[in-house]
């Protein structure tokens, strides 16, 4: 969406803030605080990520189930049965251009 007014900033100066550590060693401890603070966010993303996996595997395979009883065919329903089936094509495409 384009500016439709006159922004606040216009003309003026702006430089960015930086907080400058007093000794090396709050220097280091800083970065060291800021480090684990990324690791920790991306441990809890994965977590998060791998916990919707299950949860998506475990809704699918419940209801393939009542669809197996329903119809009375014996099909794997879990999210990597279903992954599998679509991305088998290319794996043939794939080990075809290997030979």
């Amino acid at each position: 969406m384009p500016e439709t007014e006159k922004p606040e900033t216009l003309g003026i100066n702006m430089e960015p803030h930086y907080e400058k550590e007093s000794s090396l060693m709050e220097a280091i401890i800083n970065g060291a605080n800021e480090g684990v603070k990324m690791v920790i966010g991306i441990m809890a993303l994965l977590l998060a990520f791998l916990g919707i996996v299950a949860l998506t595997d475990l809704i699918l395979s419940g209801i393939g189930l009542r669809l197996n009883n329903l119809f009375g065919i014996q099909i794997d329903w879990s999210l990597k049965s279903i992954l599998g089936y679509l991305f088998y094509p290319f794996v043939l495409t794939n080990d075809r251009i290997s030979n």
